[in-house]
């Protein structure tokens, strides 16, 4: 909910990208990617925000903000950078202790890693501990798929509920 009434606010954020875009080479793209995520943590306070969708509000580029302000902020600088929106994919995880978070998933050649305001690091999505939850999709910014097993277990309790329907 709270990712649709961003797109609403902020449409240029959301749409397909059809542009020939291409990312830079995996020596480059990490320097940026790191640069990106020390300068976007650093220029953003962190703050408790509403979750409440109703009066929860993701914004780039705030002076202070949540999780979810870092992350979409990470996004709309490297794309205004230049790099393909299909490479840069919102994520949602949990932390440790069960709380929600969201992060900014870079997908490289060499494989996918995670900009994240816990931390100065970019790293591999598999180092990280989390567990994943949905991500957007690469060809639509605004279909979101489960992931992980929390994923599969929605996958499951949906298929599960459509086949007892048709009984």
């Amino acid at each position: 909910m709270n990712f649709v009434k961003f797109c609403m606010k902020n449409e240029a954020e959301c749409g397909t990208d059809t542009s020939e875009r291409t990312l830079p080479p995996a020596g480059t793209a990490m320097v940026i990617l790191r640069q990106v995520n020390i300068s976007v943590n650093e220029s953003i306070a962190p703050m408790r925000k509403p979750t409440d969708p109703v009066t929860a509000n993701w914004t780039v580029s705030p002076s202070a903000g949540d999780c979810n302000d870092y992350a979409v902020t990470k996004r709309h600088q490297l794309i205004a950078m230049g790099w393909p929106q299909a490479a840069l994919r919102l994520a949602v995880v949990r932390i440790d202790g069960g709380q929600g978070h969201l992060v900014l998933v870079a997908r490289l050649s060499d494989g996918d890693v995670v900009l994240d305001n816990l931390s100065s690091d970019v790293r591999p999505w598999n180092s990280l501990g989390y567990e994943w939850i949905s991500m957007q999709s690469g060809a639509n910014p605004r279909f979101w798929v489960n992931i992980g097993d929390h994923g599969r277990k929605l996958r499951e309790k949906r298929f599960a509920s459509l086949s007892g329907s048709s009984l």
